[in-house]
Order: C-alpha cells, then structure tokens, then sequence
C-alpha cells in the first residue's frame, strides 16, 4: 500500500520540472520488479519525495535553498551508495537529479519575485537556428536544441502570415555528472549557437566532477558564462577514493543571486526616464 501511495505522489509530481520523478516513474513501471532492486528503487522514491516535498514547503531563505542542497547531496550519495547495478548509468537515475533540483530553486525564487512571465522548466528545446525554404508548405524550418534547465520568456514569430511560438532562454544550464574535453567542445558549440540568436541571455554548465587539463587548454574565448565544478574533485580522485566531495552549495545560490539581480536589473529598463531619474538619479542604467 505504501509504495501505490509513492506511487500516486509521483504520479502527480512529474513534470518537465521534475526530471528526476518523471525517471523514477518510468523506473517503477518495468516488469517484473522485485526482490532489492525494488527495494531499493522504493527508498529512492520515498527519499526524493520527501525532500522535494519539504523544499515545495518551505519559506524563500537562504537556509531552505542550502538545505534542499545538502538533502540533494545527502540522496545522490545514497543513490551511488546502493544502486549496485540496479540501474545503470545509462537511466539517468543520477543525471537527472541536478535538473530537478536546478528547476526547483529557480521556481521557488521565480515565485518568490512574483515573475508571472517567467517559465522554468528541464529538457527544453530552444529554437537555435532556421532555414527559409522557397517551395514548402513549411517555409521556415527551425533547428532546435534541447537543454538540462531553461528560464525562459514566450513570445511568438509571424512569418508569411503564420505564427510560431518559440521560447526567449534566459538563463540555460548544462548540468553534466563528469564533464571532458569533448562534452565540453559540443556544449561550446551549443553556447555559441544560443548566443547567436539570443545575445543577452546566460548560459552555464553545473558538472560534479571534472576531467578536463585546465593547464593546457582555456576556455574563456568560448560563449560559456561560467563552467562550474560543483565537488571541486577531478573525476581521478572520485574513481580512486570512490568517496565524493560534498557539493559546494554557495556555488549554487550564487545562481539564485545572478538571477534575481537580472530581473531587478531589466525592471529598472521599464522605468520611464523621468522615473528613473526620481528612483536612481541616472538617466542611463547598464
């Protein structure tokens, strides 16, 4: 009865803005599911609810972001923990954690700043480039790319008298368990491609660990706004000690912080020139 009810709560819980429900619902749908495996996979279920159920609760404070953080932390733990083989890495049972929990803040903070026009949502797809086609009955092709947290503005396109809805990123977040030089290359790539068409928005990458020989290559050319490496642990050390840092949470509500100062900022762009002459005594603000 116990796990129908988990059941029900994830049922109800999953969304673009919780990856990590939505994968853990799929999970408890497989046949044949039994002995520890199931066991396993219902304590995680329970875990996860439990923590984001606390944190949907909780007040908008310092104190309750870092502690969904350190929970978050405390369940990833246990998720590699246990998991021996239950699930491989290939389920995304631990890659899509940090979305769900990204998602979370910034809805809780969006909420919080009373930001009606702001969407936040996991595994969205951005619109990063078009093609214009003269004989089709589509005649603007789009190229999309999908990324792990999108903060976000909707808008529509009219072109040739017909309406495309596309989506305004303003914040994009790669999330990565373990980041390479190769990831790191595509997600160059993705940033660039973003950047093209939506020059004022932010894109970061969130890995755990990182493998990347930072003596030889720089990567500060790039369209990346910051690469953060949320263990500060390379993934040698993980592999060798087989024990993971604890995640450093100011390097997350530090995000929150860069979030809320965009929204105070571009308010202040609304402002007529007489109001911000009476509030700020500027008539420019960058």
């Amino acid at each position: 009865m116990e796990y129908l009810n988990e059941k029900r709560d994830l049922l109800k819980l999953a969304s673009k803005s919780t990856p990590h429900c939505s994968n853990l619902l799929e999970k408890t749908k497989i046949e044949n599911l039994s002995g520890e495996k199931k066991s396993f996979l219902f304590l995680a279920v329970k875990t996860n609810i439990k923590y984001l159920k606390e944190f949907i609760l909780s007040s908008d404070s310092e104190l309750s972001y870092i502690k969904y953080i350190k929970n978050i932390d405390s369940y990833m733990n246990f998720l590699r923990r246990e998991n021996r083989n239950f699930f491989s890495h290939q389920s995304d049972m631990i890659s899509s954690v940090l979305p769900e929990m990204f998602c979370q803040i910034f809805e809780k903070k969006k909420k919080a700043l009373g930001l009606k026009e702001i969407n936040v949502s996991g595994q969205e797809d951005l619109k990063i480039d078009f093609q214009i086609k003269s004989s089709s009955d589509e005649p603007l092709s789009f190229k999309s790319k999908r990324v792990d947290v999108c903060i976000y503005k909707k808008a529509e396109m009219t072109f040739n008298g017909k309406k495309h809805k596309i989506i305004i990123p303003l914040i994009s977040i790669e999330n990565k368990v373990n980041l390479d030089k190769n990831m790191l290359y595509g997600i160059i790539n993705t940033s660039s491609s973003i950047k093209n068409i939506f020059p004022g928005s932010k894109y970061y990458v969130y890995t755990e660990f990182s493998d990347l020989t930072l003596d030889k290559h720089n990567y500060g050319y790039s369209d990346i706004d910051e690469v953060f490496t949320l263990r500060k642990q390379n993934r040698g050390s993980f592999r060798k000690t087989k024990n993971a840092n604890p995640i450093d949470y100011s390097l997350i509500t530090d995000a929150l912080t860069i979030f809320e100062n965009m929204f105070s900022s571009n308010s202040n762009n609304f402002l007529s020139i007489e109001e911000r002459m009476q509030k700020f005594g500027k008539l420019i603000i960058k």
